[in-house]
């Protein structure tokens, strides 16, 4: 029989939504997960994988249309089975109706699953800060996963308080990260024990002491929303998420708001008649290279016409087992050559370079000589790792 294709439900309200795009034209072969098609809602963005192995055949979507959640919109045929009419399409999922709430008691917020095989998500960015009063339905924070980008609502109205998830952490499925309290209600310790597995090489002596000051202080920035496609195309094409108009739901920025700046940008009317002859601007993301051990990694910024390998003479003066990341500047040692227009521009790239090194890390050291001592600084109050 030939398996059923439908719009699955990203999020806990959803109804319908909007296929971007097939990555499968019908008649085409595609692989059991391999991606099938892209859905947008006001709040995520995801990517589908395919159910089974075979001919997407009788597609009754396209880009552009809203569908409602559960509607098959396609089937697989496996190798072999002869097309005929189209089976009868299951009855749509329906919406779970809502759990009355016990305004007693505080509302756990949990990290949800947004497609079928996660296991974990990372939490990108919280909208609320601790103590801070959210509405139902709120923006509360995003998360996400390789192939879904999803922002997640508060559950409740009333005050956020014991978040146990920072920016970059990697969270377990149903895991809470942190509880609404009604207002008026009194504060106490959490509920129950959290465990939030973290993406970090730090042992459990040196997480120990971090704790304290994380859950004291959230960090809320103001991250662009973009898909992790895009994010993935602007980090390849050396590209700033901040240059990039988005055209997604909320201003998110889709692969194809990237692929198209690319374009505009490698045009005849792209090419500055400042740069000197024979000068090419390279894509791709700044040489990072790493030293590993154990503890708190020290992030190593040379300075102007020098390179990570600048530093081998200092490194000896650390302890053998203490890991070092060491970035490249743009247009320096391995790391693609760059036009800059300004230190504030440098500034950025250096940002994003720094995220990509440090994703999986809690705490770090920051180290800088001469040019890499200004990025440093500028750098310092950016990142909360430090």
């Amino acid at each position: 029989m030939p398996i059923e294709v439908i719009l699955p439900k990203v999020d806990m309200d959803m109804s319908h939504g909007t296929l971007a795009t097939w990555h499968v034209a019908e008649g085409d072969l595609v692989q059991q997960g391999a991606p099938l098609f892209d859905i947008e809602t006001d709040k995520a963005a995801m990517e589908v994988e395919a159910p089974a192995t075979g001919y997407l055949r009788m597609v009754t979507a396209k880009p552009g249309d809203k569908v409602a959640v559960g509607t098959t919109i396609g089937w697989i045929y496996r190798e072999g089975e002869g097309e005929a009419a189209a089976p009868a399409p299951s009855a749509p999922i329906m919406a779970a109706a809502p759990v009355p709430m016990d305004t007693l008691q505080p509302i756990e917020v949990i990290l949800p699953k947004v497609d079928m095989d996660m296991s974990h998500g990372t939490l990108a960015v919280w909208h609320v800060a601790e103590g801070e009063t959210v509405k139902q339905g709120a923006p509360l924070f995003d998360i996400e996963t390789d192939k879904a980008a999803m922002e997640v609502e508060a559950p409740a109205s009333g005050r956020l308080h014991h978040i146990r998830a920072i920016p970059g952490d990697q969270v377990p499925v149903g895991a809470v990260v942190a509880w609404i309290y009604p207002e008026g209600m009194a504060v106490g310790p959490p509920p129950t024990p959290v465990e939030v597995e973290h993406k970090s090489i730090l042992t459990a002596e040196a997480v120990a002491p971090i704790k304290a000051v994380v859950f004291a202080e959230t960090i809320v920035t103001t991250t662009k929303r973009a898909t992790p496609a895009a994010r993935s195309a602007a980090r390849e094409a050396g590209l700033f998420l901040s240059d990039i108009a988005g055209t997604g739901p909320l201003g998110r920025i889709q692969r194809d708001d990237v692929t198209g700046l690319i374009a505009l940008r490698s045009g005849p009317a792209a090419v500055e008649p400042t740069l000197s002859a024979g000068w090419t601007a390279e894509t791709g993301p700044l040489n990072i290279s790493r030293r590993k051990g154990d503890g708190n990694p020290v992030v190593l910024l040379h300075g102007f016409t020098a390179d990570s390998q600048s530093w081998a003479p200092f490194e000896k003066a650390f302890s053998p087992g203490r890991p070092l990341i060491r970035i490249d500047l743009p247009g320096h040692g391995k790391s693609p050559k760059r036009q800059i227009r300004s230190f504030q521009d440098l500034s950025r790239m250096m940002v994003e370079a720094f995220d990509d090194a440090t994703r999986d890390v809690r705490q770090v050291h920051l180290v800088g000589h001469s040019l890499g001592a200004a990025l440093a600084l500028a750098l310092a109050p950016q990142a909360p790792q430090i």
